[in-house]
């Protein structure tokens, strides 16, 4: 994938869940989608992010955002969460499902973090992403031009001092897809991940944005790309941003005080 690339707007009609769609790469996901013609649904616990994410959308956009207060961290919310989307009028089929979950974590060695600490990185990073896969990856197999997608961060291609539960978590989380991928072989669903490998860029108020980080439009607009039927690249798993071959600064810490 090419930057500067524009978006494919061949998303007019068609249904798209982003979980995580209030957070800070998701908020991103859900403008460009909508921006592209698509209906988003946007799960989340906070009805303020949910307000202010409906304040944000692009104009005229506003009528195709569907925001649900829900709690999609364990089986019986994201049940309970997938029920009430099928029931809404314009999500009776839904084509395609954007991840974008998790958060970040540094601060210790490997061997310094406490069973709490392990458990809540790989409850957020990994088995949230995990819940929402099994109970939606179902629904899109049913017909052709359905996509999954989840991002994932460059913690998760190479070892970042203090934060090795996001990389076990990252590195986790792109086979748990790669799982799914396999197993569905003979289904028409898609599955790709996006790699954001810098940090976001203006979000991060005590971190300056600096040269070459990608903005969270940015991972929108190839989000969009790539849930669009006419993806150019439809057999490629993983996509990065910036584009490898960018000269764009990458993010590559030498150690934590440079995140």
């Amino acid at each position: 994938m090419r930057e500067g690339d524009p978006v494919n707007a061949e998303l007019d009609g068609r249904t798209v869940l982003v979980a995580g769609g209030a957070g800070l790469a998701g908020t991103g996901v859900v403008r460009s989608l909508l921006a592209a013609g698509a209906q988003v649904a946007v799960p989340s616990r906070s009805a303020e992010r949910l307000e202010r994410l409906r304040a944000e959308a692009p104009d005229g956009t506003v009528d195709r955002l569907h925001t649900f207060v829900a709690d999609i961290g364990d089986s019986a919310g994201v049940a309970a969460f997938r029920d009430r989307l099928l029931a809404h009028a314009a999500f009776g089929r839904l084509d395609g499902v954007v991840a974008s979950l998790g958060t970040w974590w540094q601060g210790k060695n490997l061997t310094e973090a406490t069973d709490k600490e392990w458990e809540e990185s790989l409850h957020s990073n990994l088995t949230v992403h995990f819940l929402v896969a099994r109970a939606f990856v179902p629904l899109l197999t049913d017909h052709e031009q359905s996509v999954y997608l989840t991002l994932n961060g460059v913690a998760a291609t190479q070892p970042l001092r203090k934060s090795g539960l996001i990389s076990i978590a990252g590195a986790a989380q792109n086979m748990m897809l790669r799982g799914f991928s396999a197993e569905l072989a003979d289904a028409r669903v898609r599955f790709h991940e996006l790699q954001v490998l810098t940090p976001l860029a203006g979000v991060w108020p005590h971190y300056p944005t600096q040269e070459g980080w990608v903005s969270p439009d940015e991972v929108g607009d190839c989000v969009a790309r790539i849930v669009a039927p006419t993806f150019e690249q439809p057999d490629t798993f993983v996509h990065s941003l910036p584009d490898p071959d960018s000269p764009r600064v990458w993010w590559r810490p030498k150690h934590t005080d440079q995140l």
